[in-house]
C-alpha cells in the first residue's frame, strides 16, 4: 500500500504516496487520490505504474480492486485473470453506481464489525482475527471520471454522495479511492469530490485554471507532458518554497507493462 510515484526534482529522491503507515522516509497520507492530467501528459502511464505496483505487490487475500472505466477497459486488458479483482472491471453507469453504493455498505458492515470487536481501525481488527477471517483493503480505481460526470446529474450525484460518505471514514475501514480524470473542470472536479481527496496528482493540464481546480494553485498548466508530475500528498510538507511536490514519473512501454504484469499473475497463480 505504498507506492513509488516517481524522481522528485529537488533532490532525486523517490517521492512514495502511503496509504498505509509510512515509507520512504515519508508520512502515511490521505486515503483517496485525485489524478488529472490531459492527453499526452502522462496519466495513463501513472496510473497503469500505481496498478501494477497494486497487484504485484499486494496478496489477493489482502487487497481486492474494483476498477470502472468508461472506455470499456481496453486500457486495463493486462489485469485479466488476476485474483485481486473484485469482479469484472465495470464499464457501465448503472453498474459503476451500485460499485461506489456497495463500498459505503461496506464501510458501514466493517465499522459494526470493529464495534462488536472493540477496535477502531482494519489494522487492529485484522491483527485479532485468523487469516480466514481478515478484511482485504478495497482500491476502486476510477478512470475518466470526468466523462460521466459530465454527462449524467444522477451519476454525478451518485459519485458526490459517495464520495463524501466515504471521506475520511474510508481510511479505517481500508477502503480506498483513485477517482482519475481528464478533464480539470468544475463538471468533472467539483469542491465537494475534491475537498474529500486528500491526495492530488496533477499531470500537465490546459490551464491555470485547470490547475487551480485541482492543486488549489497554479503551476500544472506549466509541466512538461509525459509523466511531469506536481502533486499535494495529505499530511506532508511540501519542499521549502514550494506548493507542490514536483516529480517525473518512470515510463514503461506496452510490451514492458505486459511482461511485468504476467510475471507478476504467474506469481500469485503458484
Amino acid at each position: 500500500m505504498n507506492f513509488a510515484i516517481g524522481v522528485r526534482e529537488d533532490d532525486g529522491n523517490l517521492l512514495f504516496l502511503n496509504l498505509a503507515g509510512k515509507c520512504g522516509g515519508y508520512d502515511e497520507h490521505g486515503p483517496h487520490t485525485l489524478i488529472a492530467g490531459e492527453t499526452g501528459s502522462g496519466k495513463g502511464i501513472l496510473t497503469q505504474g500505481l496498478l501494477l505496483q497494486l497487484v504485484a505487490f499486494n496478496d489477493p487475500k489482502n487487497v481486492e480492486l474494483v476498477l470502472v472505466d468508461p472506455k470499456k477497459g481496453v486500457d486495463f486488458v493486462w489485469l485479466d485473470g488476476f485474483p485481486h479483482m473484485r469482479e469484472e472491471v465495470v464499464t457501465e453507469k448503472e453498474q459503476a453506481k451500485k460499485a461506489f453504493e456497495r463500498l459505503v455498505h461496506e464501510m458501514d458492515r466493517r465499522y459494526d464489525l470493529f464495534r462488536k470487536e472493540g477496535v477502531s481501525d482494519i489494522a487492529r481488527y485484522n491483527s485479532r482475527m485468523e487469516p480466514d477471517d481478515r478484511l482485504p483493503r478495497i482500491i476502486l480505481v476510477h478512470d475518466e471520471l470526468g466523462s460521466w460526470m459530465a454527462q449524467e446529474k444522477d451519476y454525478r450525484e451518485t459519485v458526490l454522495s459517495s464520495v463524501s460518505s466515504l471521506g475520511m471514514e474510508a481510511r479505517a475501514a481500508g477502503i480506498h479511492l483513485f477517482l482519475i480524470t481528464q478533464r480539470a473542470d468544475a463538471d468533472a472536479v467539483p469542491p465537494r469530490l475534491r475537498d474529500n481527496m486528500n491526495n492530488r496528482l496533477c499531470l500537465r493540464v490546459h490551464n491555470s485554471t485547470g490547475s487551480r481546480m485541482v492543486l488549489d494553485t497554479g503551476g500544472a498548466e506549466r509541466l512538461l507532458g509525459k509523466g511531469h508530475l506536481a502533486c499535494q500528498l495529505a499530511n506532508q510538507s511540501m519542499p521549502a518554497g514550494q506548493e507542490f511536490f514536483v516529480v517525473q514519473v518512470p515510463y514503461a512501454d506496452p510490451d514492458d507493462m505486459e511482461r511485468l504484469a504476467e510475471a507478476a499473475k504467474s506469481h500469485w497463480a503458484d
